[in-house]
């Protein structure tokens, strides 16, 4: 007769069991290791899909018609990308110059139009406003309430002079533009100061330790690398955490990019949120292509041949790269 008390153990065991296989379906285990490869690959779960389309809850792409090749998406499509509090998505429709929003469920709410006269690079939400940073050198805001916004009130913040601007990202209730350079500028000022330059965060890169320190707020925070470093940035920096996005490539004879987020603590990085790699982006390169939620959840705008895939990106243990000793011996000896 099998008692209570076994039946409870029993229980319990086969809950831990169901979370160990949960976890497991998400990040594998050997998560400890440095390198992710074939046999210690990630799960990348599906969040949304939205496909191209001419109607209006379609996205825009580029079709090019390749000689003697099928038909095939282009390098065109949308460029940047937010998901909200509420869970819904916002997308930059670059080839329909406007910005569609997209319920958790991903279904079409409604669209802003954008100024036309040239492409939107990228663009942030706070509360119910929309801050655009537009291919016309010229930072913009409008609100959104409801979708009622009619694409003709967007007001001008400033123009922006920084080449290496990299994108705008919220923190808080504050929206600001990071340059790959280290320089920020706030968009959420008050007038007189619609936009303000902050002083640069100091960039060092010890080339020969393969290591990147990003100082701020007294805080040195080491990013490491493991092939050719490309560039990097502080995306948040709150409660103790510095969110820092990691460009790295191989460069000379094996093409191969990556980008990462890193959660840094005391300036040591305790997790990496590794995104699937930039060889997917064969049909569309969008501007933004990470997206770091206030609530520390990574999503990613993945590109495809019918639609655009938003996935969520799981945070690892540690250092994380795809990036191998045997990739990087490639690179340097031409090697297959």
């Amino acid at each position: 007769m099998v008692t209570a008390k076994a039946k409870k153990r029993m229980a319990a065991l086969i809950a831990a069991i169901i979370v160990v296989l949960t976890v497991e379906c998400v990040i594998p285990f050997g998560r400890s290791a440095k390198y992710i490869t074939s046999s210690n690959e990630i799960t990348y779960k599906q969040y949304m899909f939205i496909p191209y389309g001419d109607d209006e809850t379609g996205l825009g792409h580029y079709i090019i018609n390749g000689q003697g090749q099928k038909q095939k998406a282009g390098n065109l499509g949308p460029n940047s990308f937010s998901v909200a509090e509420d869970g819904s998505v916002y997308i930059l429709d670059t080839l329909k110059y406007r910005i569609s929003r997209y319920s958790s469920g991903g279904a079409y709410m409604y669209s802003v139009p954008i100024p036309s006269n040239a492409w939107g690079l990228d663009f942030e939400v706070a509360g119910d406003t929309i801050y655009l940073m537009h291919g016309d050198s010229w930072l913009y805001k409008i609100s959104a309430a409801a979708g009622e916004a009619d694409g003709k009130s967007w007001e001008k913040l400033g123009s922006y002079s920084i080449i290496s601007l990299a994108g705008l990202y919220s923190q808080g209730t504050e929206v600001f533009g990071r340059a790959w350079d280290g320089a920020d500028i706030l968009l959420t000022g008050v007038a007189p100061i619609p936009i303000e330059y902050l002083p640069k965060v100091a960039i060092s890169n010890l080339t020969e330790e393969k290591k990147i320190i990003i100082s701020k707020n007294g805080v040195d925070n080491v990013f490491k690398y493991a092939a050719q470093y490309a560039g990097a940035y502080i995306i948040r920096d709150a409660d103790g955490s510095a969110y820092i996005y990691e460009y790295e490539a191989l460069m000379k004879y094996r093409s191969y990019a990556e980008l990462r987020i890193g959660r840094y603590v005391s300036g040591e990085k305790k997790e990496t949120a590794l995104a699937a790699p930039m060889e997917y982006y064969i049909n569309s390169n969008p501007f933004k292509k990470l997206y770091l939620t206030e609530d520390g959840n990574v999503f990613q705008l993945l590109p495809l041949e019918n639609g655009v895939e938003i996935l969520r990106v799981p945070w690892l243990a540690g250092e994380k790269t795809r990036i191998t000793d045997e990739m990087i011996e490639a690179n340097n000896n031409k090697s297959p």
